[in-house]
Protein backbone atom coordinates (compact mmCIF):
# COMPACT_ATOMS: atom_id res chain seq x y z
CA UNK A 1 0.00 0.00 0.00
CA UNK A 2 1.02 3.48 -0.97
CA UNK A 3 0.40 7.06 0.85
CA UNK A 4 0.43 9.90 -1.59
CA UNK A 5 2.18 12.66 -0.43
CA UNK A 6 3.26 16.51 -1.27
CA UNK A 7 7.02 15.81 -2.17
CA UNK A 8 8.69 15.35 -5.62
CA UNK A 9 7.16 12.39 -7.58
CA UNK A 10 8.68 8.86 -8.13
CA UNK A 11 8.87 7.20 -11.85
CA UNK A 12 5.61 4.75 -11.75
CA UNK A 13 8.31 2.21 -12.38
CA UNK A 14 9.99 2.66 -9.56
CA UNK A 15 7.59 3.28 -7.30
CA UNK A 16 5.66 -0.25 -8.33
CA UNK A 17 9.08 -1.66 -7.79
CA UNK A 18 9.41 -0.77 -4.34
CA UNK A 19 5.82 -1.76 -3.53
CA UNK A 20 5.98 -4.84 -4.67
CA UNK A 21 9.47 -5.47 -2.65
CA UNK A 22 7.58 -4.49 0.65
CA UNK A 23 5.13 -6.64 -0.21
CA UNK A 24 7.74 -9.57 -1.36
CA UNK A 25 9.29 -8.97 1.85
CA UNK A 26 6.40 -9.78 4.19
CA UNK A 27 4.91 -12.65 1.82
CA UNK A 28 8.22 -14.29 2.76
CA UNK A 29 7.63 -13.90 6.86
CA UNK A 30 10.63 -12.16 7.35
CA UNK A 31 8.38 -9.36 9.02
CA UNK A 32 4.79 -9.72 10.14
CA UNK A 33 4.17 -6.15 8.86
CA UNK A 34 6.56 -2.99 7.19
CA UNK A 35 6.37 0.77 6.96
CA UNK A 36 8.84 2.37 4.68
CA UNK A 37 9.29 5.97 3.95
CA UNK A 38 11.10 7.20 1.09
CA UNK A 39 13.17 10.63 0.55
CA UNK A 40 13.83 12.30 -2.79
CA UNK A 41 15.57 15.63 -3.65
CA UNK A 42 15.61 16.11 0.13
CA UNK A 43 12.30 15.64 0.63
CA UNK A 44 9.53 13.15 1.49
CA UNK A 45 8.58 11.64 -1.70
CA UNK A 46 6.27 8.08 -0.76
CA UNK A 47 5.34 6.47 2.16
CA UNK A 48 4.76 2.76 2.08
CA UNK A 49 3.53 -0.13 3.75
CA UNK A 50 2.74 -4.13 3.72
CA UNK A 51 1.72 -6.76 6.27
CA UNK A 52 0.49 -6.46 9.52
CA UNK A 53 0.98 -4.91 12.95
CA UNK A 54 0.49 -8.08 14.98
CA UNK A 55 2.10 -11.23 14.30
CA UNK A 56 -1.27 -12.99 14.58
CA UNK A 57 -2.07 -11.48 11.44
CA UNK A 58 -5.33 -9.27 12.21
CA UNK A 59 -4.28 -5.76 12.15
CA UNK A 60 -3.48 -4.61 8.37
CA UNK A 61 -0.68 -1.96 8.91
CA UNK A 62 -1.43 1.79 8.68
CA UNK A 63 0.51 4.93 8.21
CA UNK A 64 -0.38 6.37 11.56
CA UNK A 65 1.37 3.01 13.48
CA UNK A 66 4.20 3.75 15.16
CA UNK A 67 7.24 1.64 15.72
CA UNK A 68 10.12 1.31 18.42
CA UNK A 69 13.00 2.52 16.25
CA UNK A 70 15.46 1.24 19.01
CA UNK A 71 18.91 2.83 18.37
CA UNK A 72 18.09 4.67 15.52
CA UNK A 73 17.18 6.72 18.76
CA UNK A 74 20.90 7.56 18.84
CA UNK A 75 21.43 10.03 16.52
CA UNK A 76 18.45 12.09 18.53
CA UNK A 77 20.72 11.45 21.80
CA UNK A 78 23.62 13.46 19.78
CA UNK A 79 21.58 15.99 18.24
CA UNK A 80 20.27 16.84 21.40
CA UNK A 81 24.07 16.95 23.03
CA UNK A 82 25.13 19.23 19.66
CA UNK A 83 22.18 21.87 20.33
CA UNK A 84 23.74 22.95 23.30
CA UNK A 85 27.22 22.03 21.89
CA UNK A 86 25.66 25.18 19.80
CA UNK A 87 24.20 27.04 23.08
CA UNK A 88 27.86 27.25 24.79
CA UNK A 89 26.52 24.53 27.03
CA UNK A 90 28.20 21.72 26.56
CA UNK A 91 32.07 21.05 24.24
CA UNK A 92 32.58 17.99 22.75
CA UNK A 93 36.10 17.65 25.20
CA UNK A 94 34.01 17.64 28.13
CA UNK A 95 33.92 14.44 30.14
CA UNK A 96 31.30 13.12 32.14
CA UNK A 97 32.43 14.09 35.74
CA UNK A 98 32.45 17.94 34.82
CA UNK A 99 28.66 17.82 34.78
CA UNK A 100 27.54 14.74 36.49
CA UNK A 101 30.24 15.11 40.25
CA UNK A 102 28.68 11.44 41.09
CA UNK A 103 29.54 9.67 37.45
CA UNK A 104 32.01 6.46 37.99
CA UNK A 105 33.58 3.72 36.14
CA UNK A 106 36.74 1.53 36.55
CA UNK A 107 39.54 2.49 34.62
CA UNK A 108 43.13 2.78 34.26
CA UNK A 109 43.11 4.91 30.85
CA UNK A 110 42.70 8.77 30.43
CA UNK A 111 39.16 9.74 31.18
CA UNK A 112 37.33 9.66 27.87
CA UNK A 113 34.93 12.69 26.48
CA UNK A 114 31.46 13.44 25.60
CA UNK A 115 32.91 12.58 21.69
CA UNK A 116 34.32 9.51 22.45
CA UNK A 117 30.74 8.26 24.12
CA UNK A 118 29.08 10.00 20.81
CA UNK A 119 31.31 7.71 18.93
CA UNK A 120 31.67 4.30 20.70
CA UNK A 121 35.25 4.84 21.72
CA UNK A 122 35.36 5.63 25.51
CA UNK A 123 35.94 1.94 25.89
CA UNK A 124 33.01 0.90 28.16
CA UNK A 125 31.02 -2.20 28.11
CA UNK A 126 27.92 -2.35 25.67
CA UNK A 127 25.37 -2.98 29.10
CA UNK A 128 23.33 -5.80 29.72
CA UNK A 129 19.53 -3.49 30.03
CA UNK A 130 19.13 -5.61 33.13
CA UNK A 131 17.86 -2.53 35.21
CA UNK A 132 15.31 -0.62 33.10
CA UNK A 133 15.80 2.60 33.64
CA UNK A 134 18.96 4.85 32.42
CA UNK A 135 20.29 6.36 35.94
CA UNK A 136 20.63 2.97 37.55
CA UNK A 137 22.81 1.64 34.51
CA UNK A 138 24.97 4.69 34.74
CA UNK A 139 25.31 4.42 38.67
CA UNK A 140 26.05 1.10 37.99
CA UNK A 141 28.75 1.60 35.57
CA UNK A 142 31.03 2.32 39.30
CA UNK A 143 31.31 -1.66 39.11
CA UNK A 144 32.68 -1.80 35.50
CA UNK A 145 35.91 -1.45 33.91
CA UNK A 146 36.76 0.39 30.69
CA UNK A 147 38.81 -2.38 28.57
CA UNK A 148 41.05 0.04 26.48
CA UNK A 149 42.07 4.19 26.20
CA UNK A 150 39.54 6.12 24.89
CA UNK A 151 40.00 6.02 20.46
CA UNK A 152 41.49 2.27 20.84
CA UNK A 153 38.34 0.70 19.29
CA UNK A 154 34.85 0.90 18.27
CA UNK A 155 33.33 -0.69 20.83
CA UNK A 156 29.21 -0.14 20.54
CA UNK A 157 27.75 0.89 24.07
CA UNK A 158 24.42 1.17 25.04
CA UNK A 159 24.86 2.89 28.53
CA UNK A 160 27.48 5.51 26.93
CA UNK A 161 24.43 6.95 25.29
CA UNK A 162 22.65 6.70 28.08
CA UNK A 163 25.17 8.42 30.36
CA UNK A 164 25.03 11.41 27.24
CA UNK A 165 21.22 11.73 28.86
CA UNK A 166 21.99 12.03 32.29
CA UNK A 167 24.79 14.31 31.31
CA UNK A 168 22.06 16.20 29.20
CA UNK A 169 19.56 16.16 31.99
CA UNK A 170 22.06 17.47 34.26
CA UNK A 171 23.16 20.34 31.75
CA UNK A 172 19.26 21.48 31.30
CA UNK A 173 17.49 20.50 34.45
CA UNK A 174 15.05 18.74 32.42
CA UNK A 175 15.15 14.99 30.88
CA UNK A 176 16.94 14.99 27.97
CA UNK A 177 13.62 13.06 26.41
CA UNK A 178 12.08 16.60 26.90
CA UNK A 179 15.07 18.02 24.82
CA UNK A 180 14.42 16.08 22.17
CA UNK A 181 11.24 17.19 21.98
CA UNK A 182 11.67 20.68 22.38
CA UNK A 183 14.59 20.94 19.71
CA UNK A 184 14.12 18.26 16.99
CA UNK A 185 10.31 16.75 16.95
CA UNK A 186 8.92 20.18 17.45
CA UNK A 187 11.07 21.73 14.74
CA UNK A 188 11.00 19.02 12.36
CA UNK A 189 7.53 18.29 12.42
CA UNK A 190 7.16 14.87 14.29
CA UNK A 191 4.03 15.72 15.29
CA UNK A 192 3.15 11.36 15.81
CA UNK A 193 6.25 10.32 17.37
CA UNK A 194 6.77 9.75 20.96
CA UNK A 195 10.31 10.19 23.15
CA UNK A 196 8.99 7.98 25.98
CA UNK A 197 7.49 4.93 25.05
CA UNK A 198 4.33 4.33 28.10
CA UNK A 199 1.53 2.09 28.89
CA UNK A 200 -1.02 4.84 27.26
CA UNK A 201 1.06 4.47 23.99
CA UNK A 202 0.30 1.16 23.51
CA UNK A 203 -2.95 1.20 21.78
CA UNK A 204 -0.78 3.21 18.63
CA UNK A 205 1.69 1.00 18.65
CA UNK A 206 2.23 -1.91 15.56
CA UNK A 207 2.59 -4.96 17.88
CA UNK A 208 6.00 -6.48 18.02
CA UNK A 209 6.81 -9.79 17.72
CA UNK A 210 9.43 -12.07 19.10
CA UNK A 211 10.20 -16.12 18.14
CA UNK A 212 8.34 -18.66 20.05
CA UNK A 213 11.52 -21.02 20.49
CA UNK A 214 13.73 -18.02 21.91
CA UNK A 215 17.05 -19.94 22.48
CA UNK A 216 17.56 -20.66 19.25
CA UNK A 217 18.21 -18.53 16.28
CA UNK A 218 14.95 -17.55 14.08
CA UNK A 219 14.35 -17.60 10.35
CA UNK A 220 12.26 -15.92 8.44
CA UNK A 221 8.96 -18.92 8.61
CA UNK A 222 9.63 -19.96 12.26
CA UNK A 223 6.52 -19.33 14.30
CA UNK A 224 6.03 -15.82 16.04
CA UNK A 225 4.66 -14.69 19.25
CA UNK A 226 4.08 -11.02 20.28
CA UNK A 227 6.77 -9.34 22.22
CA UNK A 228 7.25 -8.87 25.38
CA UNK A 229 5.58 -5.42 26.23
CA UNK A 230 7.93 -2.86 28.57
CA UNK A 231 7.70 1.09 29.03
CA UNK A 232 11.57 2.73 28.19
CA UNK A 233 12.67 6.30 28.48
CA UNK A 234 16.30 4.90 28.08
CA UNK A 235 17.59 7.59 25.23
CA UNK A 236 19.62 4.41 23.93
CA UNK A 237 16.73 3.50 22.01
CA UNK A 238 13.73 5.59 23.44
CA UNK A 239 11.81 7.01 19.99
CA UNK A 240 8.73 5.54 18.85
CA UNK A 241 7.78 6.98 15.23
CA UNK A 242 6.05 6.67 11.82
CA UNK A 243 7.24 6.26 8.46
CA UNK A 244 6.63 9.55 7.66
CA UNK A 245 7.63 10.94 10.76
CA UNK A 246 11.16 9.09 10.05
CA UNK A 247 11.11 10.62 6.26
CA UNK A 248 11.07 13.88 7.52
CA UNK A 249 13.87 13.52 10.11
CA UNK A 250 16.20 11.43 7.53
CA UNK A 251 15.37 14.65 5.35
CA UNK A 252 16.70 16.91 7.42
CA UNK A 253 19.51 14.88 8.16
CA UNK A 254 20.16 14.77 4.58
CA UNK A 255 20.10 19.13 4.35
CA UNK A 256 22.56 19.88 6.87
CA UNK A 257 20.25 19.93 9.86
CA UNK A 258 17.62 22.47 8.40
CA UNK A 259 13.57 21.25 7.30
CA UNK A 260 11.66 23.40 5.88
CA UNK A 261 13.68 26.66 6.87
CA UNK A 262 13.72 25.62 10.42
CA UNK A 263 17.29 24.45 11.61
CA UNK A 264 17.45 21.71 14.19
CA UNK A 265 21.61 22.19 14.67
CA UNK A 266 23.91 24.28 13.06
CA UNK A 267 25.96 23.67 9.99
CA UNK A 268 29.13 23.46 12.12
CA UNK A 269 27.79 20.69 14.24
CA UNK A 270 25.53 18.80 11.64
CA UNK A 271 29.38 18.55 9.67
CA UNK A 272 30.91 17.57 13.14
CA UNK A 273 27.98 14.78 13.21
CA UNK A 274 28.29 13.50 10.00
CA UNK A 275 32.66 13.19 10.39
CA UNK A 276 33.39 9.94 11.02
CA UNK A 277 36.09 10.26 14.86
CA UNK A 278 35.78 6.59 15.76
CA UNK A 279 38.68 3.88 14.99
CA UNK A 280 36.10 1.19 13.43
CA UNK A 281 32.17 1.13 12.43
CA UNK A 282 28.88 -1.37 12.08
CA UNK A 283 29.24 -3.91 10.22
CA UNK A 284 28.34 -3.33 6.69
CA UNK A 285 29.37 -4.28 2.89
CA UNK A 286 32.11 -1.93 2.42
CA UNK A 287 34.04 1.13 4.24
CA UNK A 288 32.42 1.74 7.47
CA UNK A 289 33.07 4.40 10.43
CA UNK A 290 31.04 5.68 13.14
CA UNK A 291 30.56 9.59 13.61
CA UNK A 292 28.27 11.20 16.26
CA UNK A 293 25.35 9.13 16.61
CA UNK A 294 25.38 8.45 13.14
CA UNK A 295 27.59 5.72 11.05
CA UNK A 296 28.82 6.47 7.82
CA UNK A 297 29.94 4.33 4.48
CA UNK A 298 30.84 4.91 1.68
CA UNK A 299 28.37 3.63 -1.45
CA UNK A 300 29.40 3.65 -4.73
CA UNK A 301 31.83 6.13 -3.89
CA UNK A 302 29.25 8.77 -2.09
CA UNK A 303 28.89 9.33 1.31
CA UNK A 304 26.07 7.96 3.17
CA UNK A 305 24.68 7.94 6.58
CA UNK A 306 23.31 4.72 8.15
CA UNK A 307 22.08 3.24 11.37
CA UNK A 308 20.25 0.32 12.50
CA UNK A 309 17.86 -0.59 15.28
CA UNK A 310 16.53 -3.58 17.32
CA UNK A 311 14.51 -3.52 20.44
CA UNK A 312 12.38 -5.88 21.31
CA UNK A 313 10.31 -6.70 18.70
CA UNK A 314 11.12 -4.42 16.25
CA UNK A 315 13.93 -4.18 13.48
CA UNK A 316 14.60 -0.97 11.74
CA UNK A 317 17.03 0.51 9.21
CA UNK A 318 17.76 3.97 7.45
CA UNK A 319 20.14 5.06 5.19
CA UNK A 320 20.71 7.72 2.99
CA UNK A 321 22.80 9.58 0.32
CA UNK A 322 24.47 12.63 1.48
CA UNK A 323 25.17 14.73 -1.62
CA UNK A 324 21.98 13.86 -3.63
CA UNK A 325 19.60 14.15 -0.73
CA UNK A 326 17.91 10.34 -1.05
CA UNK A 327 17.40 7.66 1.16
CA UNK A 328 15.10 4.97 3.13
CA UNK A 329 14.07 4.46 6.14
CA UNK A 330 12.55 1.14 7.00
CA UNK A 331 10.27 0.20 10.07
CA UNK A 332 9.59 -3.36 11.06
CA UNK A 333 7.93 -5.31 13.76
CA UNK A 334 10.30 -8.05 13.31
CA UNK A 335 12.22 -9.91 15.95
CA UNK A 336 14.85 -7.43 17.24
CA UNK A 337 17.68 -8.79 16.09
CA UNK A 338 16.54 -10.12 12.36
CA UNK A 339 18.77 -8.48 9.39
CA UNK A 340 15.54 -8.00 7.07
CA UNK A 341 15.78 -4.75 7.88
CA UNK A 342 18.44 -4.20 6.68
CA UNK A 343 18.44 -5.52 3.41
CA UNK A 344 14.92 -4.23 2.82
CA UNK A 345 16.48 -0.97 3.32
CA UNK A 346 19.28 -1.13 1.38
CA UNK A 347 17.37 -3.07 -1.75
CA UNK A 348 14.75 0.27 -1.40
CA UNK A 349 18.31 1.97 -1.19
CA UNK A 350 19.26 0.92 -4.59
CA UNK A 351 16.32 0.70 -6.10
CA UNK A 352 15.79 4.92 -5.36
CA UNK A 353 19.41 5.44 -6.44
CA UNK A 354 18.79 3.98 -10.22
CA UNK A 355 15.77 6.11 -10.33
CA UNK A 356 18.16 9.07 -9.22
CA UNK A 357 20.78 7.96 -11.60
CA UNK A 358 17.80 7.51 -14.52
CA UNK A 359 18.68 3.66 -14.39
CA UNK A 360 14.87 2.64 -14.29
CA UNK A 361 13.99 -0.40 -15.89
CA UNK A 362 10.39 -1.20 -16.26
CA UNK A 363 10.96 -4.53 -16.33
CA UNK A 364 12.79 -5.24 -13.09
CA UNK A 365 12.24 -8.25 -11.32
CA UNK A 366 10.78 -8.40 -7.86
CA UNK A 367 13.71 -8.41 -5.17
CA UNK A 368 13.90 -11.71 -3.26
CA UNK A 369 14.76 -11.89 0.32
CA UNK A 370 16.98 -14.80 1.23
CA UNK A 371 18.16 -14.96 4.76
CA UNK A 372 21.25 -16.66 5.79
CA UNK A 373 21.52 -20.58 6.86
CA UNK A 374 21.08 -21.23 10.06
CA UNK A 375 24.31 -21.58 11.70
CA UNK A 376 25.58 -24.54 13.50
CA UNK A 377 26.45 -23.72 17.05
CA UNK A 378 28.81 -25.12 19.93
CA UNK A 379 26.49 -27.23 22.50
CA UNK A 380 27.26 -29.12 25.11
CA UNK A 381 30.64 -30.69 26.39
CA UNK A 382 32.88 -32.18 23.93
CA UNK A 383 35.19 -33.11 27.02
CA UNK A 384 38.09 -31.44 25.87
CA UNK A 385 38.33 -29.12 28.94
CA UNK A 386 39.26 -30.11 32.97
CA UNK A 387 36.55 -31.09 35.15
CA UNK A 388 35.97 -27.17 36.76
CA UNK A 389 35.49 -25.83 33.56
CA UNK A 390 33.31 -28.79 32.96
CA UNK A 391 30.73 -27.66 35.28
CA UNK A 392 30.03 -24.21 33.78
CA UNK A 393 28.58 -26.37 30.67
CA UNK A 394 25.25 -25.67 31.01
CA UNK A 395 21.99 -23.62 29.48
CA UNK A 396 21.26 -20.48 31.36
CA UNK A 397 18.04 -17.90 31.60
CA UNK A 398 17.32 -14.97 32.67
CA UNK A 399 13.58 -12.54 32.78
CA UNK A 400 15.59 -10.45 31.15
CA UNK A 401 13.77 -9.59 27.28
CA UNK A 402 16.80 -8.43 26.16
CA UNK A 403 17.87 -12.28 25.83
CA UNK A 404 16.23 -14.61 28.13
CA UNK A 405 19.17 -17.71 26.90
CA UNK A 406 22.57 -18.05 26.66
CA UNK A 407 24.53 -21.27 26.30
CA UNK A 408 28.12 -22.31 27.80
CA UNK A 409 30.04 -24.83 25.84
CA UNK A 410 33.28 -26.52 25.67
CA UNK A 411 34.67 -27.22 22.21
CA UNK A 412 38.00 -28.08 21.45
CA UNK A 413 39.76 -26.91 25.07
CA UNK A 414 37.99 -23.88 25.05
CA UNK A 415 34.36 -22.43 26.69
CA UNK A 416 31.88 -20.62 24.43
CA UNK A 417 29.31 -18.31 24.83
CA UNK A 418 26.55 -19.53 22.78
CA UNK A 419 23.97 -16.56 22.56
CA UNK A 420 22.38 -16.44 19.08
CA UNK A 421 18.73 -15.30 19.71
CA UNK A 422 17.81 -11.50 21.13
CA UNK A 423 18.26 -8.01 20.78
CA UNK A 424 21.34 -8.04 22.86
CA UNK A 425 22.58 -10.80 22.61
CA UNK A 426 26.10 -11.23 21.74
CA UNK A 427 26.18 -14.15 19.15
CA UNK A 428 28.70 -17.07 19.77
CA UNK A 429 32.50 -15.86 21.50
CA UNK A 430 35.01 -17.27 22.83
CA UNK A 431 35.63 -16.53 27.10
CA UNK A 432 38.85 -16.10 27.58
CA UNK A 433 39.30 -16.83 31.82
CA UNK A 434 41.58 -13.84 33.39
CA UNK A 435 40.87 -15.34 36.67
CA UNK A 436 38.98 -18.26 38.74
CA UNK A 437 35.43 -17.99 37.19
CA UNK A 438 35.88 -14.41 35.61
CA UNK A 439 35.52 -14.82 32.04
CA UNK A 440 36.17 -12.39 29.19
CA UNK A 441 33.92 -12.16 26.31
CA UNK A 442 35.44 -12.22 22.98
CA UNK A 443 39.41 -13.37 22.14
CA UNK A 444 40.35 -9.40 21.27
CA UNK A 445 42.16 -7.88 25.07
CA UNK A 446 40.69 -4.71 24.87
CA UNK A 447 37.02 -5.83 24.83
CA UNK A 448 35.13 -4.74 28.19
CA UNK A 449 32.75 -7.75 29.10
CA UNK A 450 32.91 -10.11 31.93
CA UNK A 451 31.01 -13.19 32.64
CA UNK A 452 30.94 -14.15 36.08
CA UNK A 453 30.54 -17.82 37.06
CA UNK A 454 28.95 -18.34 40.17
CA UNK A 455 28.25 -20.83 42.79
CA UNK A 456 29.27 -24.10 41.93
CA UNK A 457 26.71 -27.32 43.66
CA UNK A 458 27.01 -30.61 43.11
CA UNK A 459 28.96 -30.40 40.22
CA UNK A 460 27.62 -27.55 38.37
CA UNK A 461 27.80 -23.84 38.31
CA UNK A 462 23.94 -22.32 39.77
CA UNK A 463 23.70 -19.36 37.56
CA UNK A 464 26.27 -16.75 36.00
CA UNK A 465 25.74 -13.11 35.63
CA UNK A 466 26.59 -10.35 32.69
CA UNK A 467 26.88 -7.01 34.09
CA UNK A 468 24.18 -7.40 36.90
CA UNK A 469 22.30 -9.64 35.17
CA UNK A 470 22.22 -13.33 36.17
CA UNK A 471 21.27 -16.27 34.33
CA UNK A 472 20.28 -19.20 36.33
CA UNK A 473 20.95 -22.98 35.53
CA UNK A 474 17.41 -23.92 33.46
CA UNK A 475 15.91 -27.21 34.04
CA UNK A 476 16.52 -28.23 30.16
CA UNK A 477 19.36 -28.70 28.09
Amino acid sequence: MSDSVAGPSLSAPTASLLDRAAKAFVDVHAAPGVSIGIVKDGQVAQILSAGFADPNGLVPVRPDHLYEIGSISKSFTALSVLTLVDDGALSLTDTVEQHVPWFEVQSQYPPFTLRHLLDHSSGLIMGSDSWPDELAQVHALRTSLTGSAPDSIFHYSNVGFMTLGVVVSAVTGTSCTQIMQERILDVVGMHDTITTITDHDRSRMAVGSQPVHEDEAWRPGDPLAPATWFEISAVDGNIASTAGDMARYLAMLLNGGEVDGRRVISPESHQAMITPTSPGGEPAPGDSRYALGINIERISEQTCITHGGGMVGYSTFMIGELTRGFGVIVLTNAPGDAPGAQWLARTSFEILRNEVEGNVSPEASTPTYIPAERPELPRGDDGSVDERLSSYVGHYRSFSPWFTHLRIAAEHGKLWLVAPNGVEAPGTVELVELEPGVFREGADARLPERLIIGPVVDGKAVWVSRHDCRYSRTFRD
